[in-house]
């Protein structure tokens, strides 16, 4: 007959007014390691390149060209962070340009467009916007100007006051 190990975890003990003899609940060592799903970014157009990989590739250069960015895979996704923190999602769907940008400022404008939604995830209601467009839906111009404020809304005030001045607002 074989015997059953007794477990050698301790039972609280509820009588104690000290807390002498209470279990005490195991912690973590350090932030849990999460690996990034990497994907091949996108390659630069050629002359085979569409409108919208023409597109995305500008977008993304215009906002790798800000200081302390960096180009980032997370979930498959093109993202660009500065500093670690998240400020432009990018990515080429359904042949549609997808992103999602903080733009506290701006945000409510842009949500009466007939392409974004606010960003699901809870991202919303920190002022996130997300779309899915064609190329020419929105003015290049316009998303520099999204991008830059997305940018200073997630930057160290330190990295923002490196980074160029913002586009002119086109009235």
């Amino acid at each position: 007959m074989v015997k059953k190990a007794k477990s050698k975890t301790a039972k609280p003990n509820s009588k104690s007014k000290s807390g002498a003899g209470r279990v005490k609940a195991a912690r973590s060592v350090g932030p849990a390691k999460t690996k990034s799903v990497r994907t091949k970014p996108p390659a630069k157009p050629g002359k085979a390149a569409t409108p919208l990989q023409r597109s995305l590739v500008e977008l993304r250069d215009f906002a790798l060209s800000y200081p302390e960015t960096v180009e980032d895979f997370p979930w498959g996704h093109t993202t660009v962070k500065v500093r670690g923190k998240i400020f432009l999602f990018l990515e080429e769907r359904d042949d549609a340009l997808t992103w999602a940008l903080k733009l506290p400022y701006s945000g409510e404008e842009a949500l009466r467009l007939p392409f974004t939604r606010s960003t699901p995830y809870g991202m919303g209601k920190h002022g996130w916007v997300s779309a899915a467009m064609q190329p020419g839906d929105l003015p290049v111009e316009t998303m520099r100007n999204w991008i830059d404020e997305s940018f200073r809304a997630v930057a160290p005030k330190a990295v923002a006051a490196k980074a160029p001045a913002p586009p002119p607002q086109k009235e």
